[in-house]
């Protein structure tokens, strides 16, 4: 995957260790978060809707994104979480789960 050029998409979970390294941004875990309301994209905002209650599953990852544009993000009134981001031709969309 390093030497790979091409444009590349991560879509989801269990590329953690992945996006550490250096060439993929350097982009750090830091928690899954249960506290989501809203989506952003550009100057648009979208309610994050939940489909099983107070007792669901549903989070999104939270990265701590150093080097990559952000694209598009969730947040929790306090806190802006990367949804979608890119770091030179690398995309990634994040794990969410909406369904628990």
């Amino acid at each position: 995957m390093i030497d790979y050029k091409a444009p590349t998409t991560f879509i989801g979970t269990g590329f953690r260790r992945i996006l550490l390294m250096e060439e993929f941004g350097s982009n750090i875990f830091l928690e899954k978060n249960y506290n989501a309301v809203d989506i952003y994209y550009k100057d648009f905002s979208f309610p994050f809707k939940r489909r099983f209650g107070i007792y669901d599953n549903n989070y999104v990852d939270y990265y701590n994104v150093k080097n990559a544009e952000i694209i598009s993000y969730f947040t929790d009134g306090k806190n802006q979480i990367p949804y979608i981001f890119k770091y030179n031709n690398r995309w990634v969309a994040t794990k969410y789960d909406s369904e628990g």
